[in-house]
C-alpha cells in the first residue's frame, strides 16, 4: 500500500525566499509552487524537499514531516481508517498531486501523496 518515502516537508515563513535559497545555495530545481500553499523542489542527489507556509515562527525548526508515496491515496486512506487511524480528507490544490494527512498514536502528522 505505502511504497516509499516520497518527500520531507518543512515549514517556511517565506516560500519565495526558500525557493531562491535552496536553488542558489544547494542546487535544487523547482517541481511546482502554489503561492501561499506549498513549494516542491528536487535535487538530483538529495531528492525531494517540500515546504508549507507558516505565519508562526514557533513552527520553524520543529522537525520535518515525512510524506509517503502511494499509487491510490483514496485506497490507502480507506485502509488506514480500517485500521483505526485518523486520516484527513483527500485534497488536491491546482495541479498538485492528490494528497492526505494521517496521524500516528502520539499525534505526529504524516503525509500521503499520489504519484
Amino acid at each position: 500500500m505505502i511504497k516509499e518515502l516520497n518527500s520531507i516537508i518543512m515549514y517556511s515563513q517565506d516560500l519565495e525566499a526558500a525557493k531562491r535559497w535552496y536553488r542558489e545555495v544547494l542546487g535544487f530545481e523547482l517541481l511546482y509552487h502554489v503561492p501561499h500553499a506549498f513549494l516542491s523542489m528536487r535535487h538530483p542527489q538529495m531528492g525531494r524537499l517540500d515546504f508549507h507556509p507558516t505565519d508562526d515562527p514557533a513552527n520553524i525548526g520543529k522537525g520535518p514531516l515525512p510524506n509517503y508515496a502511494v499509487d491510490d491515496v483514496a485506497a490507502v486512506k480507506a485502509w488506514l481508517e480500517g485500521n483505526g487511524v485518523k486520516v484527513s480528507d483527500v485534497q488536491q490544490v491546482n495541479d498538485s498531486p492528490r494528497h492526505a494527512w494521517f496521524w500516528d498514536h502520539e499525534g505526529n502528522v504524516l503525509g500521503l501523496e499520489e504519484n
